[in-house]
């Protein structure tokens, strides 16, 4: 028997956020997750739902609905699919919830060629080192979520980010903090100074929260100048990129 995975959507759209920003991407929302961020705005892909909805034509709003959990052969038939399109995509996106809560099916679907358009990108929070290394083989590139409390009400996990870190340097990767209204630049200061001591020359970005869920505030334009400098003081790459994507009321 085949492994399989809980999968929210698989869809094409342009990259909203971080330095891929702009880009078309082909997108993989797997299911669940190890955090409960108080911005998060996939709530639907946070626990196993019955079906999974995949894109039958990119940017036409056409989806089947198919039975979750999707085999590793269904979501390869789908993403071949689209590929056959006209639409050009600059790379494959595992996102979430937390792909990491299903890496064997992530590293079963790279062994056996199923992931494509590359380079393959997986979206992380950074918090599972263990699954992290069953899937190095298979993506190219590791963007990290450095979680803060003062944005997802939940604690830090700046060890295992720093363990995590440690094994994504050796691919692409990037960093990207969320930040909220009342964000301190100590909280900033010691994502930094983690990156820093890894690698400096990892990018790190600062996205600002867009109020969701329990985030009622959005930080003043301000703050992302105080924040930036307080990072640009540690680390040569530092850029504040916000969301894009529901500007251009994408996906």
């Amino acid at each position: 028997m085949q492994p399989s995975a809980y999968i929210t959507e698989v869809f094409t759209s342009i990259q909203g956020e971080g330095p891929n920003l702009g880009r078309c991407h082909r997108f993989v929302r797997l299911e669940t997750c190890d955090a409960d961020c108080a911005y998060c705005d996939t709530p639907d892909s946070l626990v196993k739902n019955p079906t999974c909805r995949v894109e039958h034509e990119p940017f036409r709003a056409t989806f089947d609905e198919i039975s979750n959990p999707v085999e590793a052969d269904a979501l390869g038939a789908a993403l071949a699919r689209l590929n056959r399109s006209d639409v050009l995509c600059d790379g494959l996106v595992l996102t979430g919830g937390e792909p990491l809560m299903q890496a064997d099916f992530i590293a079963h679907c790279g062994r056996n060629g199923l992931l494509e358009p590359t380079p393959v990108i997986l979206e992380t929070d950074g918090n599972l080192p263990g699954p992290l290394q069953k899937v190095m083989d298979f993506v190219d590139v590791v963007a990290i979520d450095i979680k803060i409390p003062s944005a997802t009400g939940e604690r830090a996990k700046f060890d295992v980010n720093r363990e995590f870190l440690m094994i994504a340097a050796h691919k692409g990767c990037y960093v990207k903090v969320v930040y909220g209204a009342h964000t301190p630049p100590e909280e900033i200061a010691i994502a930094a100074q983690l990156v820093a001591a890894v690698r400096s020359d990892i990018p790190f970005v600062l996205q600002p929260v867009i109020p969701a869920r329990n985030a009622t505030e959005a930080p003043l334009p301000r703050l992302a100048l105080d924040l930036h400098a307080t990072a640009r003081k540690i680390l040569p790459d530092v850029r504040v990129i916000p969301q894009a994507h529901r500007h251009l009321e994408l996906p």
